[in-house]
């Protein structure tokens, strides 16, 4: 027997105790049932949670790896030069990102001015 079933029955016998015909229990019972919320569990679907972080790591330029230092290869003329190459890409994204006129579009260039810039302070 199903569940519904089961319920329409159980309150059709209560109504048929206080008098009636069986029949007409039924239908009585069978349009309060119709008549009423009807309560269902929702099943819980739980996923698993990957281990990641949600933090970027930010690469630093690597002061020897610049191409076209002009300092007779001492660190400090590769690490102006790499200094020099990151505030030009800075300047290029703020340009881009007030040229921009979505604010979406904006709020992605901000956030590549922003690693940009922890490279920048890391030199």
């Amino acid at each position: 027997m199903s569940n519904t079933l089961k319920k329409i029955t159980t309150r059709a016998k209560q109504i048929y105790a206080k008098g009636g015909t069986w029949r007409g229990a039924i239908k009585k019972a069978g349009a309060e049932y119709r008549g009423s919320k009807h309560k269902t569990k929702k099943r819980v679907v739980r996923h698993k949670r990957r281990k990641t972080s949600h933090r970027k790591k930010v690469g630093v330029v690597w002061p020897a790896a610049v191409a076209g230092s002009s300092m007779n290869g001492t660190i400090s003329g590769h690490l102006s030069q790499a200094k020099k190459m990151l505030a030009e890409k800075i300047g290029d994204k703020e340009t881009q990102k007030f040229t921009t006129k979505l604010k979406r579009n904006k709020r992605k260039i901000q956030k590549e001015i922003s690693s940009l810039k922890k490279q920048y302070r890391k030199l």
